[in-house]
């Protein structure tokens, strides 16, 4: 669908379309090489495992959404 529309379809092209309107992106381990890219377009970048196919790491992927957030 990102590609119909004219974007580009990866973690990269996700943080290029919300950068302006998001300040933290959580992208997947296979990703991890785009990080610094995602960072250069002054967005925080999390890297971890985001594939929910059991409980425990749907668990753990709500646990990182949450301390990504900067609550004070």
């Amino acid at each position: 669908m990102l590609s119909e529309l004219g974007h580009e379809c990866s973690a990269l092209g996700v943080a290029r379309m919300y950068s302006s309107i998001a300040s933290t992106l959580i992208i997947d381990d296979v990703d991890a090489n785009l990080k610094s890219e995602i960072e250069a377009l002054g967005m925080r970048c999390v890297v971890t495992n985001t594939i929910m196919s059991e409980l425990k790491i749907s668990a753990a992927l709500a646990q990182t959404a949450l301390a990504s957030l900067k609550i004070k």
